[in-house]
């Protein structure tokens, strides 16, 4: 919502200024209505890429307890290549495997601006 409250006055202003009269039309109406209408889908993606910023995605990776270190390795690596960090690792006895649980941050274009240029803190 703060986004939309940033966008509007630069949308609103042309129509303002465009007005010959103090009394509002319908078509002026008509015309800030389409305006407002047409930023709303924008205003809309961009404030669930803000709340990517915060959400993390988990993974439980399973892997055979006797598996090669080697390709153990590379099935680590292979996650921390898509940015997954293993953060506990649980053995589970009635089977012989072990469970590596994942996390990540979800992607978002937003990650790449300094916070201090978002609207939010």
């Amino acid at each position: 919502m703060k986004l939309l409250h940033l966008l509007l006055p630069a949308i609103l202003t042309p129509f303002v200024l465009g007005c010959e009269s103090d009394e509002p039309t319908a078509k002026d109406a008509l015309t800030i209505e389409s305006a407002i209408e047409s930023i709303m889908p924008a205003a809309e993606r961009s404030l669930d890429e803000l709340k990517k910023l915060e959400e993390i995605e988990y993974r439980i990776i399973s892997i055979n307890s006797d598996t090669a270190p080697e390709e153990v390795i590379t099935r680590l690596n292979e996650a921390g290549k898509e940015h997954w960090d293993c953060f506990h690792v649980q053995p589970k006895e009635e089977n012989e495997v072990l469970d590596f649980f994942c996390k990540r941050r979800t992607h978002s274009a937003l990650r790449y601006i300094p916070r201090t240029m978002l609207p939010i803190r």
